[in-house]
């Protein structure tokens, strides 16, 4: 009785917070005018969709699916920063789940960029998980953005239905991008899912010691193409542009050109991009007080363009 109690409580909460807040939860199913025509493609199409925000986004547009590693390290970061904002420019919909790492960076990214961002989830969007996630999720919305699931207002987030979601994922996109996995990983899955959809896969290679590369490279031997750089991504979504390596952002290299204060220049000048430097050698270099410099680091590490590594040092992004 207590569980049958517990569960029937927690129903009555979800359905009451989906309708304090007012969420216009819309439903289409296969047979709509506005299914999304990608997945109707692919084996096992959900019968019907639950979604949130612009669903015309989907409509007509090129879309990229990023996936990856929980756990992103400084170089999985480096990566999304080094492509997304080139993706956003060329009006690419990103497409993702909103887990912690590799997702919701990609997703973030896209809407630094002025993007437009997808995320499937694996249950009722009366709920977000992780909940962390929520005002987050808001903002995709507010922003012109999507999420989108096959289960209905009040379905819970069990663990069977991720692996599940993410044939959705790849299926809603024209390629999938991996960016850091491990072994045995979701992001594989999704990686898997594209293989049988015939959709074409990308990984961006890693460290051949680091063990959130270990899957990832395992793609290559299975037909996934290498990105180096966004001009790879490009050759398959505009094969008849000349010019695809080139774009707006690549001119946005030198800091003088960044969002930087005078302040911050000099001490952005002295973070190495090769390696860290101590954040003692940062304050001595600078020449600021020392509270000065770390505040001062903090707000460029917000920017994007540095970050701390094993809580000893910074490097550049």
């Amino acid at each position: 009785m207590p569980g049958l109690f517990f569960c029937v409580t927690a129903r009555l909460i979800s359905y009451f917070t989906f309708r304090m807040e007012n969420i216009e939860i819309k439903k289409i199913t296969l047979k709509s005018e506005n299914y999304p025509s990608k997945l109707k493609e692919i084996r096992s199409a959900p019968k019907e969709l639950f979604y949130l925000g612009n669903l015309e986004i989907l409509k007509n547009k090129s879309a990229l699916a990023i996936v990856g590693t929980r756990k992103a390290t400084s170089y999985g970061k480096k990566v999304l920063r080094a492509i997304i904002p080139d993706i956003c420019l060329r009006n690419i919909v990103i497409v993702s789940g909103l887990a912690y790492g590799i997702d919701v960076l990609a997703h973030e990214l896209a809407l630094e960029n002025k993007g437009k961002a997808v995320v499937v989830l694996a249950g009722g969007l009366d709920q977000i998980y992780p909940p962390e996630h929520k005002l987050f999720a808001q903002k995709i919305i507010k922003s012109g953005g999507l999420l989108i699931s096959e289960h209905a207002p009040g379905v819970e987030y069990l663990r069977q239905h991720f692996p599940a979601r993410n044939r959705i994922i790849s299926g809603l996109s024209d390629a999938t991008l991996v960016v850091e996995a491990k072994k045995k990983s979701g992001a594989l899955i999704t990686a898997n899912f594209a293989f049988s959809q015939k959709r074409q896969l990308f990984a961006a290679p890693g460290d051949v010691f680091s063990p959130q590369s270990q899957g990832v490279n395992g793609l290559f031997e299975k037909g996934a193409l290498p990105v180096q750089d966004s001009g790879d991504i490009f050759k398959f979504f505009f094969p008849h542009s000349k010019n695809s390596r080139k774009t707006e952002v690549d001119k946005k290299t030198e800091p003088t050109e960044l969002n930087l204060s005078e302040e911050e220049k000099v001490v952005f000048d002295i973070v190495s991009t090769g390696h860290s430097i101590p954040i003692n050698t940062l304050i001595r270099k600078s020449k600021f007080p020392p509270s000065k410099a770390v505040a001062i680091l903090t707000q460029i590490e917000l920017k994007g363009l540095i970050e701390m590594v094993e809580g000893q040092g910074y490097i550049r992004l």
